[in-house]
């Protein structure tokens, strides 16, 4: 993806550019939608935000729709590519170069990131497939598919939550009073964590909604805009089951190894320690 001069939902001409081209401008407003098997239980729906600045989510498309099975149309339907749970570890089928129209299996993720990325969410180090600060108010939402771990604060998201019925699915509801980051300031953390466990599965699917209390001071109309979107996502949010289907054999890939960057050009060789010339 090219950006230009680009962090998190800004560029300099308010442009994000795809393969494709720069994405759609406008107000935000719910506009993507997304579908994908997942571990070969469930059909994942959810929709997402759309508008200036505002980033897609990270599903790659959908891998049997560019190289069909004959026998298994049915894994055509999806948008998006299939997770396929192997030896409780989630995968994504994909082509790769030096295997094309094969179907190999990538680690899409352990789902823990190791250091911290500031995008202003609390995200304990959890990579989101969508994620989006506010480009004009101190909001934002992000949405996670994880395997929870004590250990990595997970438990967290859910203490003290309050289980919530939405469209026959229950959510684990917490909600934490927003914190005072000072004035002017943009960063956020989250207010609002829902998380669904995915059923039958050790996953969830976590949506969480982030400000401050200058979100609610200086922008309260737009605070109650960003929060209804965010409900309105949440409600998108819908599980079907599946029948399984075969998968392509299983063939595991990985990045080859990045290279050691060659020593600058003003530095001399390291000589054999026993070899050095005597100076006179």
């Amino acid at each position: 993806m090219r950006r230009l001069r680009q962090s998190l939902g800004t560029s300099t001409d308010d442009n994000i550019y795809l393969p494709s081209g720069p994405i759609p401008k406008g107000p935000v407003s719910i506009q993507r939608h997304y579908s994908f098997r997942f571990a070969e239980k469930w059909r994942i729906k959810h929709s997402w935000i759309q508008g200036t600045r505002i980033l897609p989510c990270a599903y790659g498309p959908n891998f049997f729709r560019r190289h069909p099975l004959a026998d298994h149309p049915e894994l055509q339907q999806e948008e998006n590519n299939a997770f396929y749970d192997r030896e409780g570890r989630i995968y994504v089928v994909a082509d790769v170069k030096t295997k094309f129209q094969e179907g190999v299996y990538y680690l899409d993720r352990d789902f823990y990131v190791i250091g911290h990325v500031p995008d202003g969410f609390e995200r304990d180090g959890y990579k989101p497939f969508c994620a989006q600060p506010m480009p004009d108010s101190p909001h934002g939402m992000a949405l996670w598919i994880l395997k929870p771990n004590p250990a990595f604060g997970t438990d967290k998201w859910i203490e003290d939550a309050v289980p919530t019925q939405v469209n026959g699915l229950t959510w684990l509801v917490r909600k934490v009073p927003p914190l005072d980051m000072g004035p002017g300031v943009k960063e956020t953390r989250t207010i609002e964590y829902w998380t669904l466990p995915i059923p039958g599965t050790p996953y969830w699917l976590a949506m969480q909604f982030s400000a401050n209390v200058r979100s609610l001071v200086e922008f309260p109309a737009e605070h109650v805009r960003m929060q209804n979107i965010f409900y309105e996502l949440v409600r998108s949010v819908k599980l079907e089951p599946i029948t399984p289907a075969p998968a392509p054999p299983f063939v595991e890939w990985a990045p080859p190894p990045r290279k050691a960057p060659p020593p600058p050009l003003d530095t001399e060789p390291a000589i054999p320690l026993g070899t050095r010339p005597i100076l006179r």
